[in-house]
């Protein structure tokens, strides 16, 4: 490559970054020249794909992954660095008058029985939802579901040795907590 391509080259690439890092961030809402959010013909929120801490339909916008909590193998209780996360979860959660309801969503990996999955996924459902009430989310609804590995993210090789295959496995021992906000 000459150096008139690579410069062609990085302008490209500069120009199309923020296109690329915008393509996973969460929504917003798109507002009108007095700052009043644009509505749908149904009455709901216009979206963009721009991140904002709270969007001008009142809602709470976070990520996928700011409402994720990971768990280490076969085990339910929370890890420290995920009690961050939750903090920060609990926080914005208190701050917003619009959050009507929490559905909490247990996840399991591959590894053992559905049965035992099953019970695997559900207390980790309940130990986030025991940190939220501990933490002061009383007053909200709270719905617990357990699904054990049937909605894996994954996709590792089953033939990988034991300990490969846990860590490959990580992202499925998951909860992941779900906003529901008052119309």
């Amino acid at each position: 490559m000459n150096t008139k391509q690579k410069l062609v080259s990085a302008i490209v690439a500069i120009l199309f970054a923020p296109v690329a890092m915008a393509a996973d961030m969460p929504q917003a809402s798109v507002v009108d020249a007095q700052g009043r959010a644009v509505m749908d013909a149904r009455g709901n929120c216009v979206l963009t794909k721009w991140e904002s801490a709270d969007s001008a339909c009142g809602n709470l916008v976070l990520s996928r992954e700011a409402r994720t909590v990971y768990f280490d193998f076969n085990k339910s209780a929370i890890r420290g660095s995920e009690k961050a996360k939750l903090d920060s979860l609990i926080h914005a959660i208190k701050g917003s008058k619009r959050v009507a309801s929490v559905d909490i969503v247990g996840h399991a990996d591959k590894i053992g029985k559905h049965s035992y999955n099953s019970k695997l996924s559900r207390k980790r459902a309940e130990a986030v939802k025991a940190y939220l009430w501990h933490h002061g989310i009383k007053t909200r609804k709270v719905d617990l579901k357990a699904v054990g590995e049937t909605e894996s993210v994954t996709h590792c090789d089953p033939k990988m040795k034991r300990a490969d295959l846990i860590a490959c496995l990580a992202p499925d021992r998951r909860v992941v907590i779900q906003l529901n906000y008052a119309k």
